[in-house]
């Protein structure tokens, strides 16, 4: 027999070899235990985490002869045959390969006889979520009343995309993710059976690697086994994966933390000097700042790195961040990530995000640039009107000689008081923007101390500002806006908490307030200034 690969050489045969998925085997040895076999059973869940092995191995235990505990014998002729694939009483359908309705149809016409080894026929449908609409359809009535030696096993990564009359009639079971640690300690049991030697490290990291899938796990080991002839060290996996380690990330990410533009700079330049491929930069360093989040929001107490060294240092680095400083690089970060699928200057890209996450972010509350030009013309309208009052009364007195002195006096304090009833205005106006600000503060630590993450990713950036009982609200982009509007009531709830029962909120975006675009606010002042020269002083 020719070479095989891992991941199939070590595929499951029993129950008790499929890791990570107890919920699922045990309740499948129960069943044939019990003798209480349903006609159909959907496997869903990521690529993988042992569906298809799952239904390889219960397709033996319901044939089994001698089955123990619920696993099948695999000594027995009937196992044995199921093994080498010469039985044709388990039948594996490809649905992305057999879409269509006559592929089924087959299926049906098949499914009346009786099998020709052991008690049941079994139908693998793999990817059934391929299927047409039509396909489905003629499966329905087959799914519902099968013959009593017919079990269909439906195997999906989209249970989303199945018809709900499909769902109703088949018992579910979610396949999840495997653990980082389950993972490697298969890895090492296969290593040891193989006699190979694996740094601990590099085993944790490609388990890592796998992203909870066994089947990606194994087949990223066989690659790098393939470059190393002696033991395969963590080094080894680094360049022949051509990833990045994190320990340049974790160091990237001290330098946004202390705002060293310079030292950031110099040190991505020698990243690019040694040859890293920057096709996993972005994506690399958007999972280090996942990984800091995590970290801070549940004061370390999640383990997000794949061992315990590191996930001190995420800690060590998320102790140095605000949640808002986090936020703003992991959004910074998503944009670079849709940036770069496309670009031929990744590098260029990755520089000006790497600046801008260290730099410290620029105040875009427009609002309150608003309400503070609002003011300017209001004290330049103050200021001609009490000038042009002034000329007024001077040429008034001086036509008229015999006006009395207390009566000019008065004139002139009617005069000087205009600027301070203004100024006081305008100082009133101040505080309230400022009590505004200082709640609207408060309903955002609200959210972020009670109201998850999504909330608080798109209200923390946002500004408000108030108009009579309505507090309008205004989101950075459109995005965060929908997400604002879907999340409404709870905004409100919030909302209400610090302003009052009686308070009203409008959700708008920052590119839709009236006469706030730079363009509008400098041709407010271009206007102020071409209208009163002489309030202006343009040398």
């Amino acid at each position: 027999m020719g070479y095989k690969a891992l991941y199939r050489k070590w595929r499951p045969i029993l129950f008790d070899d499929v890791i990570g998925q107890a919920h699922i085997t045990n309740t499948l040895k129960n069943e044939i235990l019990d003798n209480k076999i349903a006609h159909a059973y959907l496997f869903t869940g990521t690529r993988g985490t042992g569906k298809t092995s799952t239904a390889k191995i219960f397709s033996r235990a319901v044939n089994c002869e001698h089955p123990e505990n619920g696993n099948p014998c695999n000594k027995c002729e009937v196992c044995k045959s199921i093994l080498n694939d010469t039985v044709l009483d388990i039948i594996e359908i490809d649905a992305a390969s057999n879409t269509g309705v006559d592929n089924i149809r087959t299926v049906i016409e098949q499914v009346q006889y009786a099998p020709t080894v052991g008690k049941y026929k079994v139908y693998i449908i793999d990817e059934v979520h391929m299927l047409s609409g039509g396909a489905f359809n003629a499966l329905l009535k087959t799914l519902e009343e099968p013959p009593s030696h017919v079990i269909f096993i439906l195997a999906t990564t989209e249970t989303h995309k199945i018809p709900a009359t499909i769902l109703s009639r088949c018992q579910r079971f979610d396949f999840k993710t495997i653990t980082i640690d389950d993972i490697a300690m298969r890895i090492s049991y296969i290593l040891k059976e193989e006699k190979i030697d694996v740094e601990d490290e590099a085993i944790r990291y490609v388990s890592y690697l796998g992203r909870g899938s066994m089947r990606d796990s194994l087949s990223i080991l066989e690659q790098c086994l393939s470059f190393s002839k002696g033991t395969l060290t963590y080094d080894d996996t680094i360049d022949i994966l051509g990833s990045i380690d994190d320990n340049l990330f974790y160091e990237i990410a001290r330098f946004v933390s202390d705002e060293d533009i310079a030292k950031l700079v110099m040190y991505f330049e020698q990243i690019v000097k040694d040859g890293k491929n920057l096709d996993n930069f972005t994506p690399g360093l958007l999972d280090v700042f996942r990984q800091i989040m995590v970290s801070k929001v549940s004061n370390g107490s999640v383990k997000t790195a794949f061992n315990e060294e590191r996930n001190n240092q995420i800690k060590e680095i998320a102790d140095a961040f605000s949640n808002e400083k986090l936020l703003y690089c992991i959004d910074v970060l998503s944009d670079l990530l849709n940036a770069v699928k496309s670009s031929p200057f990744k590098q260029t890209l990755i520089e000006v995000a790497l600046i801008k996450m260290a730099s410290k972010p620029i105040d875009n509350d427009v609002s309150s640039l608003v309400m503070r030009i609002e003011s300017l013309e209001s004290k330049v309208d103050g200021m001609h009107v009490a000038n042009f009052e002034n000329k007024r009364k001077e040429t008034v007195i001086e036509e008229s000689k015999n006006i009395e002195k207390e009566k000019l006096a008065v004139q002139n304090e009617e005069v000087k008081s205009t600027p301070q009833v203004e100024k006081q205005s305008e100082k009133t106006l101040e505080k309230q923007n400022n009590d505004i600000k200082i709640q609207w503060k408060k309903v955002v630590e609200k959210v972020f101390n009670e109201g998850g993450l999504q909330l608080y990713s798109a209200i923390f950036s946002s500004t408000a500002t108030k108009n009579g009982e309505t507090l309008i609200i205004y989101c950075k982009d459109e995005a965060k806006k929908q997400l604002l509007i879907s999340m409404k009531n709870d905004v409100l709830n919030y909302v209400k908490s610090v302003f009052g029962d009686d308070i009203k909120i409008k959700i708008d975006s920052d590119v839709q307030v009236p006469a706030t675009d730079n363009n509008s606010l400098f041709n407010s002042l271009d206007n102020l200034s071409n209208k009163y020269p002489e309030n202006f002083d343009m040398k």
